[in-house]
């Protein structure tokens, strides 16, 4: 966001609506606008974090990985002095993750050991940023806390066709067992997050029912 605000002054202040637009799309490329987008970018981040140690030692600049992580606070400034609501909503929900202790552009007094940054450049924020923060984060996690107490709904109906009813358990049984499991780990972590990432616990209930054997009936 820093690299293209000055283009996209003089492109709005000129009337260049042309390069704007190109601009634009250039950030909804890099600010996810759908759940599958975050995925796919969830995973990329993943795979540089996996390589963390190595990932830091080989560069030339100790500030150079900053570049190559989605910094929230620059593009929310951005969007709302220019109007680009459609990157708002992932910068917001990466900004409900970071680290507030963390600023962005700080020397770390270990280059060598640093991680993946968490944290954002809060100063670009003002106090209507700062609100609508408070907010995103206690609307996420009242929205995660609805999801785990309905992760069965009450009138589901897909047990009826289910094929394995001559075994030990059938998939209602499965899905209730594993269900409780499940929100009972997340809701311990709610109790500690301030920030929970809604995304990310859909996806990983998603990757754990693939594993939970359910036959073809219940899982159409």
């Amino acid at each position: 966001p820093l690299t293209v605000r000055g283009i996209l002054g003089l492109a709005t202040k000129y009337q260049v609506e042309s390069l704007r637009e190109r601009i634009v799309k250039y950030l909804e490329s890099e600010w996810p606008t759908s759940a599958l987008a975050w995925v796919r970018q969830r995973d990329v981040e993943r795979s540089l974090q996996d390589a963390t140690s190595s990932f830091y030692n080989n560069l030339s600049q100790p500030g150079e990985a900053d570049d190559r992580f989605l910094e929230p606070a620059s593009a929310i400034r951005l969007a709302h002095d220019f109007n680009i609501s459609s990157i708002l909503p992932a910068a917001y929900l990466r900004l409900a993750r970071a680290d507030p202790t963390i600023e962005w552009d700080a020397e770390m007094q270990f280059p060598h050991v640093r991680q993946v940054p968490r944290g954002a450049r809060w100063k670009l924020l003002d106090g209507s940023d700062m609100l609508r923060l408070a907010q995103g984060k206690q609307a996420l996690q009242y929205t995660c806390i609805w999801i785990l107490n309905n992760v069965i709904p009450e009138d589901a109906d897909c047990y009826e066709g289910c094929l394995y009813t001559s075994r030990p358990r059938t998939c209602q049984q499965i899905v209730e067992q594993k269900s409780s499991e499940y929100r009972d780990s997340y809701m311990t972590l709610l109790k500690l997050m301030e920030g929970p990432d809604c995304i990310e616990m859909l996806i990983g209930l998603q990757e754990d029912v693939e594993r939970w054997k359910l036959c073809f009936s219940c899982t159409r």
